[in-house]
């Protein structure tokens, strides 16, 4: 979903706010997400290197390389845009996804079209429908 230019807060906020409605109405599919960031397969491959006798670091990396070599040839396949700083912005985007999905257990409350959700009280609730479109953009 194409949205434009958005501020780094923006997109966090954004993240963050339908981490915690996951967490909220969707935790079997919450507690999986870890498993589809690159993290995951770093410190997998770094758990299981000596036990084939390779170096965790190097190995780590190698998943690394892969997971984001892989990524890219996706992203050209399908005919996207890829720049020479996708591999930066790929780890970053990685890297506060794990923030995110993180920080989603402790959060209760975010703000959504301007209201705010409380995940403990309006489980399984969404902000009102009606809400105007221009405070819907990131929807």
């Amino acid at each position: 979903q194409m949205l434009g230019v958005r501020r780094f807060a923006d997109v966090y906020h954004r993240q963050m706010r339908w981490a915690v409605i996951r967490r909220q109405n969707e935790l079997p599919g919450f507690l999986v997400e870890p498993l589809g960031l690159s993290v995951f397969a770093a410190l997998a491959a770094a758990f299981a290197a000596p036990l084939l006798g390779w170096s965790a670091p190097l190995t780590c990396l190698g998943a690394l390389l892969f997971w984001f070599a892989c990524e890219t040839a996706l992203a050209f396949a399908r005919g996207w845009d890829v720049s020479v700083s996708a591999p930066a912005v790929m780890v970053a985007r990685d890297a506060m996804m794990t923030a995110v999905w993180l920080r989603a257990w402790f959060t209760k409350r975010v703000v959504w079209a301007a209201e705010v959700y409380d995940a403990q009280q309006e489980r399984g609730a969404a902000p009102a429908a009606d809400a105007p479109d221009e405070k819907r953009n990131d929807a």
